[in-house]
């Protein structure tokens, strides 16, 4: 399955992501070159495109669920570190179906120690039970979302790192959802992987659809073949994270994009032309 805005700027993996992410990373499979190598998709990205992405993009982007680039990181007392863009998760030696322990990655103590810095957020088991199955309600007497509490507010903007407006987003969740199943009150909830392992454990944070709640699930299994990963151009995401700064033009970005396509020879179909035109609307 592709996601597509024009040649695959966006891409969905379907399967096992012990199986998937080898292939988003570098393009190969079987040793073969199928694909040009790409960034796994972080949770921000995701909602900038679910609420400003352009159709049918944007309508794709929400109407599936997807593993991301934010790690949740256990250690063995159940406390938990969430790294919105870990390298870990691109690491084919903890990635991999012989390394799982119920459907989460082992890594060492070490490695949990280490995760650290920006983008990167820690909380207690207790913190962790406290907000597990929380997230937006509708306020009383009317159609407005509102978090919990203030801790599910801090944990959702963190996420979200202030690309959207949540309480909006949440609205627009509660209509989808309810015109599939029945009305709710409670969207976006959060989930979090609260097994005993063993030893410390990296997984994948996983976002639902817009028309099944868009909650966040910290147990997502690694090897599931019913996950899916979502790969964006590298060029791409750095113009969507430079957003705010000078950003090349989309002439400028296209022939970036050009030219990391062709370094894979798979530049077929379309030109450089409508690669500039895909990214005029986007970047």
């Amino acid at each position: 399955m592709s996601l597509q805005l024009g040649p695959e700027l966006a891409k969905a993996f379907d399967g096992a992501v012990t199986e998937t992410m080898p292939v988003l990373i570098s393009g190969m499979r079987d040793g073969q070159q199928i694909d040009i190598p790409r960034e796994l998709m972080p949770i921000d990205y995701l909602y900038d495109q679910r609420v400003n992405g352009l159709e049918p993009f944007r309508t794709r982007m929400r109407e599936n669920y997807f593993s991301t680039a934010a790690a949740v990181v256990i250690d063995k007392e159940g406390n938990q570190k969430f790294d919105l863009r870990s390298p870990l998760l691109r690491d084919h030696e903890i990635i991999n179906q012989n390394n799982l322990s119920q459907g989460a990655a082992r890594i060492s103590d070490e490695r949990y120690e280490a995760v650290c810095g920006d983008g990167v957020k820690e909380l207690t088991k207790t913190q962790i039970a406290a907000l597990n199955g929380n997230g937006y309600v509708r306020k009383k007497g009317s159609d407005l979302f509102v978090p919990v509490n203030d801790d599910v507010e801090e944990f959702h903007e963190f996420l979200n790192q202030g690309i959207i407006n949540l309480q909006e987003y949440a609205g627009t969740v509660a209509e989808e959802t309810s015109s599939k199943c029945k009305k709710t009150d409670r969207v976006m909830n959060l989930y979090f992987n609260k097994k005993n392992h063993g030893s410390a454990v990296v997984g994948s944070l996983a976002v639902s659809s817009t028309d099944y709640n868009s909650s966040i699930d910290g147990d997502s299994d690694l090897g599931s073949n019913y996950a899916r990963l979502g790969g964006v151009v590298p060029e791409v995401l750095y113009a969507f994270d430079n957003r705010g700064r000078k950003s090349p033009t989309s002439r400028e970005l296209a022939q970036l994009v050009w030219n990391h396509m062709e370094s894979v020879d798979i530049r077929t179909g379309f030109t450089i032309k409508d690669l500039e035109e895909a990214l005029r609307f986007r970047c």
